[in-house]
């Protein structure tokens, strides 16, 4: 094992976002654009193929209304998504590393694992409620209570930073519950679209390496403390020594003694693993 981390008494947990954003933080962008995969893989191949914001703006707008829609309404999809990637990619692999990532990943779950922590990372209020509903669960949890009215209550008990409610409509919530409930299907944590409840889902090799990459890029070298890539995933506790056995059999990763304990940290870019 590399790091003993679930010791008795030990509790790992994520911090509450109740009190601590400021309103024009939170947006609803997740109405107006769900996790859409695919189309995040074709903006991030265009980028990667292009390397220039407009150039893909162009090419993706002319592709998105020859099949479906306004422009109006590919310009607000681009927008959103652009921003997920920009925003995601200070923590996560750049567009064009998650272009090659998002390519030799060998299933759609794994696919959308990736592309949902881009997703956390960007949308403010998407990671409060992620927050509220593994700091309810207890350390080795293996289920979650995702029911529509837990994540309305959430919703309904957010509080700024000036203690004020969010400034939405309740049909605005309910359609933020459903897009919420959406992307924690497509992640495999919820089995069924009406499941209710939440399990474990499994982790490839290539989600597990950027998690750990986007924990230590979040936390630093004492991320195992913290993992907080792992943790958005509803990995439990006593999974972790596990995974971090795994992060540390890839040679992109090593481990180094630091006060007592044994870290693990990447060699060099977490992100330039073997694909």
């Amino acid at each position: 094992m590399v790091n003993d981390f679930a010791q008795p008494g030990e509790t790992v947990e994520l911090p509450t976002l109740q009190g601590r954003l400021e309103q024009s933080d939170v947006t609803a962008d997740l109405t107006g654009a769900g996790l859409l995969v695919d189309r995040v893989e074709l903006i991030a191949r265009l980028y990667k193929e292009h390397q220039s914001w407009a150039e893909v703006r162009e090419i993706w707008h002319s592709q998105r209304i020859s099949e479906r829609g306004s422009r109006g309404s590919a310009q607000k999809i681009f927008r959103i998504l652009r921003r997920r990637l920009q925003t995601g990619a200070s923590h996560l692999p750049s567009v064009p590393q998650l272009a090659e990532i998002l390519d030799a990943c060998r299933g759609e779950r794994a696919k959308a694992q990736l592309v949902y922590l881009y997703l956390v990372e960007a949308d403010s209020l998407v990671k409060y409620v992620l927050h509220e509903i593994l700091r309810d669960s207890k350390p080795d949890a293996n289920q979650w209570d995702l029911s529509s009215d837990r994540l309305m209550r959430i919703l309904d008990e957010f509080r700024d930073a000036d203690g004020e409610p969010l400034r939405y409509a309740t049909s605005t919530r309910k359609r933020l519950v459903e897009g919420i409930r959406s992307v924690l299907h497509e992640i495999g944590v919820r089995k069924r679209p009406y499941d209710d409840e939440g399990v474990v889902p499994t982790l490839d090799r290539e989600v597990l390496l950027v998690a750990a990459g986007y924990s230590w890029s979040k936390e630093g070298d004492r991320w195992q403390s913290s993992p907080v890539g792992l943790l958005y995933l509803f990995q439990p506790v006593h999974h972790l020594d596990t995974l971090f056995d795994r992060v540390n059999a890839d040679p992109t990763w090593s481990t180094r003694n630091f006060q007592n304990q044994v870290m693990l940290h990447p060699e060099d870019d977490p992100f330039s693993f073997e694909l």
